[in-house]
C-alpha cells in the first residue's frame, strides 16, 4: 500500500492583507511528524513532504513530484494550515506569496488540486485544511466529481476534514491550530476513536473531533465529508486496534494496543489481566511492580517507561472503587518505586511530584473514610466472610493489616502533614479496638512499622505512639523473636499460627531467621527512651540473628534484586548485649557503607524509598533517619 503526505503549513505571507500566523508551521510539522514518522505511519517518508511557508509554486512543484516522479499511491494526504478563503464559490488556499485581490492567480484553489489529482490514478484521497472558512470547500466538490462517474471504476475516493464553518473562524491555542491539536490526539492514541478497525478513516476521525468540539469549543464547528469511497477509505493507523481476541491491553492500560508500547506489553498482557483481577488481593501490587521492572528492561526510553508505568498504573487505581480501600496508595506506591531510577529527567520528575500529591489526595479520601467506617465498625478490619480455617487466618493476616495501615497513614503524614492530626486520631481507635491483634507475626509488618515510629518521633508525639512499641516488643519477646518468614505459603499458615499459639516452638523453615522486625523493634527502642527497660529482657532474644540491608546508595533502592550493599547480621549474646550496642553498631556500618550516608536524598526520592520498602518488605527504608 502506497501513501504519501503533502503537508504545508504557512505562517508568513508577503501582503500586507494577509496577518502573518505562529503556529501554522507547527501544524505541519506536527503533522508530519505523527503521520510520516512515528511509530504508527503507514506514508513513505522518501516521498512525502513537508513545506514551511512555500509559494505558489512550491507547492505545485512537490504536488507535482508527488503525484508523477513515484510509483502511483494507493492513498495521498494533504494537509494544509494557514490562510484559506472563499471567492466566487471556490475555496483557496493562501500560500506566501497569494495577494488577496489576485486570488485566482496567486493562490492554489481546491478545485485545482482535485483535478491534478483525478488524473493520476490515485485511489484515495484526504484532504485536512485547518484553516478559516473551510466549510465552503464543498462546493468546489461538485465541480469536480461528477454524478455520473461516482463509483466508476478508476474513479478515486476522497475524505475531507474542515476546520470551521463557512462563516467561522479556525482557532489556536498555544501555537497550534484547535483541529490539528484534536487530531494529533487521535492519531497517536491520546484520544480513542475506535479499537474495531486496523485502520482509521478521516470521515470517522472527524466525527469523534466534531462531537468533542460540540461539547468543549462550541464556537468552532469541524466538518468531515466522505464521496465516492471507492478501494480504502484509508488515512492512518489506528492505534487501539488490536488482533488478539481475547485479551486487549487497552482494557488494562490507557496504551494503544497498536502502539510500540502496545506491542512490548502484548507478551505480558495476561499478567497484567491476572493483576488487575486481584487488585485488591495483598500482593497485587508487588506483582504489577515485577511486572514493570521486566518491562522497562525491553525498552532504553524515558519517554517509554513513563507512558508505560502511568498508563497501566493509573488504569489500576481507578478499578479500586471503595473510598477506604488503600490499594489505591499502594498502587501509587508501586509507581513511584518503577519511576525511580529515572528520577532526574524533567518529566519523570513532574510526574512524581504528580503521584505524591495523588497519595496525598486519595490518602486523605481513604483517611477520612475509613475513620468514619471505623467509627461504625470497630471490627472492620476483621476478615468476615468464609468459615473454619478462613476465619482463623485473621489471627495471622490481621497483624499484618494493621502494620500496613500503620506505614501507609504514615507516609501520608511525611508527605502532608495537614492528615497527621487524623492519623493520630485513627492510631487511638486502633489503640482502643485492636490491641489484642497488635503482634509480631511476620517479617512484612518490619518496613510498616520502621515508618511509623520513625514518623511519630519526627514529629514529636512519639509518647502516642509508645504503647503500641511496647506493646509489639513484648509479643516479639514472649515468641523469642520467631515471626514468620516473608511469603509463606497459605498452605502453612495454620501451622504457624497452632505452634505459635500452642508450644511457643515453631518450625524452622516457618521463621525468618535472621529477621528485620526485630531489628526495627531495637532500634525504635532507643529512639523511644525504653531500650534499658528492654535490656532487662533481651535474654530471652539470646542466639537470635538480626538483619539490616545497608545499600550503598539510595538510588537503586528500587531494585528487586539490589546488587551493591551489605548484609548486616547480628546475633544476641555474641555481637551484642543490649539495644544500644545493638544500635551504635548499625550506625557505625551505616556510616561506613553507605557511600552518601543518605544527606543527599531529597523529599521525592525518601518517598520513593519508603514506598519500595512497603511493595518490597525484604528491607528497612534506614534513609528515613
Amino acid at each position: 500500500m502506497k501513501s504519501y503526505l503533502l503537508s504545508i503549513g504557512c505562517n508568513d505571507y508577503a501582503s500586507e492583507t494577509l496577518n502573518n500566523l505562529t503556529g501554522a508551521e507547527n501544524d505541519a510539522t506536527n503533522v508530519y511528524n505523527q503521520l510520516v514518522l512515528s511509530e504508527y505511519s503507514i506514508y513513505d517518508k522518501n516521498v512525502s513532504k513537508i513545506l514551511l511557508s512555500p509559494s505558489l509554486s512550491d507547492v505545485k512543484s512537490a504536488l507535482e513530484s508527488i503525484l508523477c516522479d513515484f510509483q502511483t499511491s494507493d492513498i495521498f494526504t494533504l494537509f494544509f494550515a494557514g490562510h484559506g478563503g472563499v471567492l466566487t464559490g471556490t475555496y483557496y488556499l493562501c500560500t506566501s506569496d497569494t495577494r488577496l485581490d489576485r486570488m485566482n492567480f496567486s493562490a492554489f484553489s481546491l478545485t485545482e488540486i482535485l483535478r491534478i489529482v483525478s488524473s493520476s490514478g490515485v485511489k484515495h484521497v484526504n484532504l485536512v485544511i485547518d484553516a478559516c472558512n473551510t466549510g465552503g470547500l464543498v462546493n468546489d466538490l461538485t465541480s469536480i466529481i461528477k454524478p455520473e462517474i461516482m463509483g466508476a471504476k478508476g474513479s478515486f475516493g476522497i475524505a475531507i476534514l474542515a476546520a470551521a464553518a463557512s462563516d467561522e473562524n479556525a482557532g489556536e491555542v498555544a501555537g497550534q491550530g484547535l483541529l490539528t491539536s484534536a487530531l494529533i490526539d487521535c492519531l497517536n492514541g491520546t484520544r480513542r476513536v475506535t479499537g474495531d478497525t486496523e485502520f482509521l478513516d478521516l470521515v470517522t476521525v472527524g466525527r469523534v473531533i466534531s462531537a468533542d468540539f460540540v461539547v468543549n469549543t462550541p464556537q468552532q464547528t469541524p466538518s468531515s465529508w466522505g464521496i465516492n469511497l471507492y478501494g480504502p477509505s484509508i488515512f492512518a493507523k489506528n492505534p487501539f486496534y488490536n488482533s488478539d481476541e481475547v485479551i486487549n491491553a487497552y482494557e488494562f492500560s490507557y496504551i494503544p494496543p497498536a502502539s510500540r508500547l502496545g506491542k512490548l506489553i502484548h507478551g505480558s498482557r495476561k499478567e497484567f489481566w491476572e493483576a488487575l483481577e486481584k487488585i485488591d488481593d495483598a500482593d497485587s501490587a508487588s506483582l504489577l511492580l515485577r511486572s514493570f521492572q521486566r518491562l522497562l528492561k525491553g525498552t532504553d526510553s524515558i519517554n517509554d517507561a513513563l507512558a508505560l508505568i502511568t498508563g497501566i498504573g493509573y488504569q489500576f487505581v481507578e478499578q479500586v472503587d471503595a473510598s477506604s480501600n488503600l490499594s489505591k496508595l499502594e498502587l501509587i506506591n508501586v509507581m513511584l518505586v518503577a519511576l525511580m531510577p529515572y528520577i532526574g529527567n524533567s518529566k519523570v520528575n513532574v510526574e512524581v511530584d504528580k503521584l505524591i500529591s495523588a497519595y496525598s489526595r486519595m490518602g486523605g479520601v481513604c483517611l477520612n473514610a475509613l475513620h468514619q467506617q471505623m467509627n461504625g465498625d470497630n471490627q472492620l478490619l476483621i476478615y468476615k466472610e468464609g468459615k473454619g480455617i478462613d476465619v482463623l487466618a485473621n489471627y495471622f493476616y490481621l497483624p499484618i493489616r494493621i502494620s500496613k495501615i500503620l506505614g501507609l497513614i504514615s507516609q501520608l503524614a511525611l508527605i502532608d502533614q495537614k492528615h497527621l492530626p487524623e492519623v493520630r486520631s485513627l492510631l487511638q481507635m486502633i489503640l482502643e479496638s485492636y490491641s489484642n491483634h497488635l503482634l509480631c507475626m511476620c517479617d512484612s509488618q518490619a518496613p510498616y512499622l520502621y515508618v511509623f515510629f520513625k514518623t511519630f518521633l519526627k514529629f514529636g508525639i512519639e509518647e502516642e505512639a509508645k504503647p503500641l512499641l511496647t506493646g509489639y516488643l513484648f509479643d516479639y519477646l514472649q515468641m523469642h523473636g520467631q515471626v514468620s518468614r516473608l511469603n509463606i505459603q497459605p498452605e502453612k499458615v495454620f501451622h504457624f499460627l497452632l505452634q505459635r499459639n500452642t508450644q511457643r516452638k515453631i518450625n524452622a523453615d516457618l521463621v525468618a531467621q535472621p529477621d528485620e522486625l526485630g531489628t526495627a523493634l531495637l532500634l525504635a527502642s532507643t529512639d523511644y527512651g525504653i531500650a534499658d527497660d528492654l535490656d532487662e529482657q533481651i535474654h530471652a532474644l539470646d542466639r537470635r540473628s538480626f538483619l539490616l540491608f545497608i545499600p550503598s546508595s539510595y538510588k537503586d533502592f528500587c531494585d528487586n534484586l539490589i546488587r551493591d550493599g551489605q548484609n548486616l547480621v547480628l546475633r544476641c549474646g555474641f555481637d551484642f548485649w543490649s539495644a544500644h550496642t545493638f544500635k551504635q553498631i548499625c550506625s557505625t556500618h551505616i556510616e561506613q557503607y553507605s557511600k552518601s550516608n543518605f544527606k543527599d536524598i531529597s523529599d521525592p526520592q525518601l518517598f520513593c524509598c519508603i514506598a519500595s520498602s512497603f511493595i518490597q518488605p525484604d528491607r528497612l527504608p534506614i534513609m528515613l533517619r
